[in-house]
């Protein structure tokens, strides 16, 4: 669905991000008979262990979940959600999200995406196929005719919004890479039966790097908001010993 709103009818298959099979754009040629369940599940993200996060979404996250930054080539901010790899804690096995906890955005946004079209200076609302949330068998319609619903316009208001805040976070994980403040962490977990779980691959802001960075960098990023997102971040390790435990319960 593109911003006017209008939609290429060409299906456009791209590089997929966790959860996503396939990503189609939305065609009010092809889709108008497409409806959105209007009770979603969250049960596309029961065999994960970490959720993409917002830097926006940080001070409403560290409440519940570890946030930390992954290792490698590309590093992104992440909710630690289980302890083992295929495993959410957090969505039980109707496929609801455990009450009163914060549900991440990148999994509100499901089963929509915003995708830039190729060969074009166009973005539209794309969808996976393959969700159980989106079929002509659901509730709610994405189309009257050839006009996009209500629904439809929030969500590609929705996914439009995530993209922004998303290359925001990503200037904010970047200075921070750039600047050498992370270092890689690993959590050695006992678990009921007497087993031992490691959780690795992660890594944290070292609060001694940090305070060695020049002032005026400091008070740079104090500014821009930065500063308040690494005490978040830190401030949400302290949710390991609760993630252990949801996970003996």
């Amino acid at each position: 669905m593109t911003e006017q709103p209008s939609a290429s009818s060409e299906s456009q298959r791209i590089q997929m991000p966790l959860f996503y099979n396939r990503v189609f754009s939305l065609d009010p040629a092809r889709d108008r008979g497409l409806r959105l369940a209007s009770a979603p599940t969250a049960a596309f993200a029961r065999q994960t262990s970490l959720i993409p996060l917002l830097a926006n979404e940080f001070g409403a996250a560290l409440a519940d979940y570890p946030i930390v930054f992954t290792s490698g080539a590309t590093v992104d901010a992440v909710a630690v959600v289980g302890i083992k790899t295929d495993e959410n804690l957090f969505v039980d096995a109707d496929g609801r999200w455990k009450a009163g906890c914060y549900v991440p955005a990148y999994v509100r946004r499901y089963p929509f995406i915003f995708i830039d079209l190729p060969d074009s200076d166009s973005s539209a609302l794309g969808y996976d196929p393959d969700s159980t949330l989106i079929g002509p068998d659901q509730d709610v319609p994405l189309f009257d005719g050839d006009q996009p619903t209500d629904a439809t316009r929030q969500a590609l208001s929705f996914c439009a919004t995530f993209r922004n805040e998303a290359r925001t976070g990503a200037a904010f994980v970047k200075a921070i890479v750039e600047a050498g403040v992370l270092t890689e962490k690993a959590a050695q977990i006992s678990l009921s039966n007497g087993a031992q779980a490691r959780a690795d691959g992660f890594q944290v802001v070292d609060e001694e790097k940090l305070g060695r960075l020049p002032d005026d960098q400091l008070l740079d990023w104090q500014r821009k908001g930065w500063l308040a997102l690494i005490y978040a971040h830190l401030f949400s390790l302290h949710r390991w010993p609760e993630l252990v435990a949801r996970s003996l319960a």
